[in-house]
């Protein structure tokens, strides 16, 4: 069984029993990552590639985390919060807990389990409930809604790069999970503990519709068209797991945190979530084209035991008419998996669906910008100095607006990790010494590492101090901004 409870017997500890000297008592950070989408689908591409991974928004939040520790560090002065606390996201990436911290203990372990409750943000009433509960125990839950409610509009990047807009159906567009572990601080690097976020659950695109009338013409229903769906096998609902086994072996490093995880199976030992029965089964909403739906991860061919019909059966109405179709006849695509996204074009004729043409789409984060993805803030390459160059010159009339996500430290200085050529880029972004001034003030400082920045002109009129270790060279003509002395 698969729990989130901690584990039984652990033994507070001091900083002298465990003979860790108070400079090297640290506390747990959290950085997020969103895998997009699992690469099964994408083999439709010509090859199954890598998934790619978003940094966690303020589009997910709250979100909670579950810790188990070998054992806790416990002082008067460095105190652990409850095992269980919620987070926010107040930068792309980074999580913080407003309870307090959790510590290192030098080389135990620890295990770190962390979701989301998305909430329903629909009509009747249900504005506020949570689409997802969890149990008293925090170990398993239950995905309560998979209904369709109010669009929601939507971007996505398509494999060309062309952006389009579809909409989204549920909030259960935010339902993720992430589990990792054992580690240590030793193990982890002493960096943030990155969690590996995914998608719990599989979402479809239903980017076209085409109706073939009784002469033969085919042509795309409008966007505004509204089309009531139905999937007769597919639950309604769901249990969801995350967490550690009862008892977690005392040999820590053989033990590997499992991921949360959508199945149909209650937990045996629970008499708050019974088994599914079958009025729990059938899902119907009302589709357009460019509507997005969510659905529990399946095999479309398997039959459901409950109600003896294949989960990929789906029917569409339209003009008075029913038309019976399968997912299951995209033989390319057999199933979904959590986290796959799959764009279909629908063709509806003579009662069928007579075609289900597969594509692939990115799952992205509804009307979320392009940011920088990297562990530590700061400039990596010339469309990140781009997106800086531009929120600065936006600065320099409105100081007021808010800098890039991702790109300053905690102390609002600006880091460069990467050799940079900007001579490309026009005078626009590269020469800009002269509105470095807006901004860099005081002890605010562009840092360049030792990297070496090339622009059109050489840089003479950064306001002293402002710029630190970085090599600026324009037409042959190099110039080291060097690290001031601390006072």
């Amino acid at each position: 069984m698969i729990c989130l409870s901690v584990w039984a017997g652990l033994a507070a500890c001091s900083r002298e029993e465990a003979g860790l000297p108070v400079d090297s008592i640290h506390p747990v950070t959290f950085f997020g990552r969103v895998q997009d989408a699992a690469p099964g689908t994408r083999a439709l591409a010509g090859a199954a590639e890598d998934p790619k991974d978003d940094l966690i928004t303020d589009s997910y939040k709250p979100v909670y985390i579950q810790r188990t520790v070998e054992e806790r560090y416990v002082t008067d002065s460095y105190s652990d919060m409850d095992d269980f606390a919620e987070f926010s996201v107040p930068r792309n990436g980074r999580l913080e807990s407003s309870n307090g911290k959790w510590y290192w203990n030098g080389e135990k372990h620890q295990l770190f389990h962390a979701w989301t409750r998305p909430i329903m943000d629909g009509k009747d009433g249900k504005t506020g409930d949570t689409l997802v509960s969890v149990d008293a125990s925090r170990r398993f839950g239950k995905v309560k809604d998979f209904s369709m409610n109010e669009r929601h509009q939507y971007i996505y990047v398509q494999d060309g790069g062309k952006r389009d807009t579809t909409y989204i159906r549920s909030n259960l567009e935010f339902f993720i999970g992430a589990a990792i572990g054992p580690v240590t601080e030793y193990t982890n690097a002493g960096l943030s503990v990155t969690l590996p976020f995914k998608h719990l659950v599989a979402k479809i695109v239903v980017v076209d519709i085409s109706y073939v009338d009784h002469d033969g013409a085919s042509k795309s229903l409008p966007e505004e068209s509204v089309i009531p769906f139905y999937m007769p096998n597919m639950p309604q609902r769901a249990y969801w797991t995350t967490g550690v086994p009862e008892s977690v072996p005392d040999a820590w490093e053989t033990y590997k945190a499992e991921e949360p995880k959508v199945t149909l199976d209650p937990p045996t030992e629970s008499e708050e979530y019974p088994k599914l029965k079958e009025e729990d089964f059938g899902v119907s909403g009302e589709l357009s084209p460019g509507d997005a739906f969510y659905i529990y991860p399946c095999k479309f061919g398997e039959t459901n035991s409950v109600t003896s019909g294949k989960f990929g059966d789906i029917q569409f109405r339209h003009n008075g008419s029913w038309f019976y179709g399968s997912l299951e006849t995209i033989t390319a695509v057999p199933e979904l998996e959590a986290g796959d996204c799959l764009g279909v074009t629908l063709q509806l004729k003579d009662g069928t669906v007579k075609g289900l043409y597969p594509h692939i789409v990115d799952w992205n984060v509804p009307q979320e910008q392009p940011i920088p993805q990297h562990d530590q803030p700061g400039i990596y390459d010339e469309n990140e100095w781009k997106m800086f160059v531009d929120w600065l010159r936006v600065y320099a009339e409105n100081p007021e607006v808010d800098p890039p996500a991702g790109i300053f430290d905690e102390q609002g200085n600006l880091n460069l990790y990467a050799n940079l050529d900007l001579t490309g880029l026009g005078d626009t972004y590269a020469n800009i010494d002269d509105l470095l001034g807006k901004y860099f003030t005081g002890e605010k400082k562009l840092n360049g590492h030792g990297h070496r920045l090339k622009t059109n002109k050489q840089w003479n009129s950064a306001p002293e101090g402002s710029i630190e270790n970085l090599w600026v060279t324009a037409n042959g003509d190099s110039k080291h901004f060097e690290k001031q002395p601390q006072p």
